[in-house]
């Protein structure tokens, strides 16, 4: 187990040219802007020789799928949809992988010369559903102005994390930072719940570990069996 904070989050785009969810899933050029934050965010590296935190990012599946930051207390895995392959061969865990990360970033673009949100993927209302059914998601609409608005999707919205809050419009390098952030900053509220913090989960396997590994031995087989008998001068 890591000794730091972990958290995998998914980046996602829906682009102009995203007309089904197979659109989205076989692409693999994404746009210039959304490249720019999504290398912004983290580093991108090689799944199959990182050392670091991957989440469920698969060295076989992933190819130069990911991207990692980290901090002196926590690590953030992030799958990024378009640097994984697009083969149909890898659809379902690649949908998997993005969907049911603990953490989601959806970049929406509009379908046509407009910022009304309503106008955007009328064919993937059930991804859209699904990237934003979780407990942290930031929802990201590119702006005719060339700045972004941001929607903030949260389980627990009595409790914001911040820095970033519904409404905000960002320049894109203000936008990556703020958006790594606040991403940081729900892996820091998340694990202060006893079953995500790493020290916890590791009490947890090693009780687990000793409950099904012991052996009850009577002491004088104990003994004998560790120590040997010595004679006193």
């Amino acid at each position: 187990l890591p000794d730091r904070t972990t958290l995998q989050c998914s980046v996602t785009l829906l682009g102009q040219r995203h007309w089904s969810e197979r659109d989205v899933l076989e692409d693999v050029v994404g746009t210039d802007r959304f490249t720019a934050f999504a290398t912004t965010i983290g580093t991108r590296i090689k799944v199959a020789s990182h050392s670091g935190f991957m989440g469920s990012l698969d060295p076989d599946l992933c190819g130069d799928g990911g991207v990692y930051y980290a901090e002196s207390d926590v690590e953030v895995a992030f799958p990024v949809s378009t640097f994984m392959p697009g083969t149909p061969q890898v659809a379902n865990y690649k949908r998997s992988l993005l969907t049911q990360a603990a953490a989601r970033v959806v970049w929406v673009e509009p379908k046509a010369d407009t910022d009304d949100q309503k106008t955007m993927h009328p064919c993937l209302p059930q991804l859209y559903r699904d990237l934003r059914k979780s407990p942290f998601t930031v929802v990201v609409f590119p702006q005719k102005s060339g700045l972004f608005r941001v929607e903030l999707v949260e389980e627990d919205e009595a409790a914001p994390v911040g820095p970033l809050m519904t409404g905000m419009v960002l320049s894109l390098p203000l936008l990556a930072l703020m958006v790594r952030q606040t991403v940081v900053n729900f892996a820091i509220k998340r694990q202060q719940s006893a079953s995500h913090h790493p020290m916890i989960q590791r009490r947890s396997m090693i009780t687990s570990i000793s409950t099904h590994s012991a052996d009850q031995v009577p002491l004088s087989q104990f003994l004998s069996t560790n120590f040997l008998d010595q004679e006193c001068d």
